[in-house]
């Protein structure tokens, strides 16, 4: 129903707002106006994610845009093309349906202690 996924864009909103305090600490995202952007993705299934990405750094000012992915759909590169200057994904996956993790000898989603441990280790925090 119209209530339910509008309870469920609150969830997912709040969500965001949680991880963007626990893995920025209320710094600011990097200043893209004027500069070339690489928006890097470790899969692009359905292109979404990395689409916001792209609107998100133009907005902001980039000057150019390129994403970088090591595997995605077909249908996701279909999505970004317009929208990006650059698409670099050696693995195009064709087919209704695809999952980054298929495109993996090994798989799993971080959990938020190993990228707040990757952050500490990169200086980012």
């Amino acid at each position: 129903t119209p209530a339910q996924i509008e309870a469920q864009i609150q969830c997912v909103k709040d969500e965001l707002v949680k991880r963007n305090e626990l893995f920025r600490k209320g710094m600011p995202g990097p200043e893209v106006a004027g500069k070339n952007v690489i928006v890097t993705d470790d899969g692009l299934a359905s292109g979404f994610t990395a689409l916001a990405a792209v609107k998100t750094v133009r907005s902001r000012g980039a000057k150019g845009v390129a994403v970088a992915a090591p595997t995605g759909s077909d249908t996701a590169i279909a999505r970004l093309s317009g929208e990006a200057d650059e698409i670099f994904c050696p693995n195009i996956r064709t087919g209704y349906y695809f999952a980054v993790a298929e495109a993996y000898n090994e798989w799993h989603d971080l959990s938020r202690d190993e990228v707040i441990e990757m952050l500490r280790h990169a200086g980012l925090l």
